[in-house]
């Protein structure tokens, strides 16, 4: 008995085919709203970007050194109340 030559699907590769078709279809889909809402989206210039990325380096340098600096306090007032 010989097969028949060519491709022979079964009804689970038909199934696996629609169910990637579409989830694929799914997926531009989604990448495509995605592009259309970015579109819409007001982006911020240069020169806003650059004095918030500044603001934000400044605060955290800030925040930073305050933790810090209570860290040492706190650590300092320990060591005095466990040494004594």
């Amino acid at each position: 008995m010989n097969k028949p030559s060519g491709a022979v699907f079964n009804k689970r590769d038909i199934i696996n085919t629609r169910f990637n078709q579409y989830y694929m279809n799914k997926i531009k889909e989604f990448i495509k709203e995605v592009i259309a809402e970015a579109k819409h989206v007001t982006w911020p210039t240069r020169k806003q970007t650059l004095y918030f990325t500044i603001a934000v380096l400044a605060i955290s340098v800030f925040i930073a050194y305050y933790l810090g600096l209570f860290d040492f306090l706190f650590s300092q007032g320990l060591q005095l109340l466990l040494t004594k």
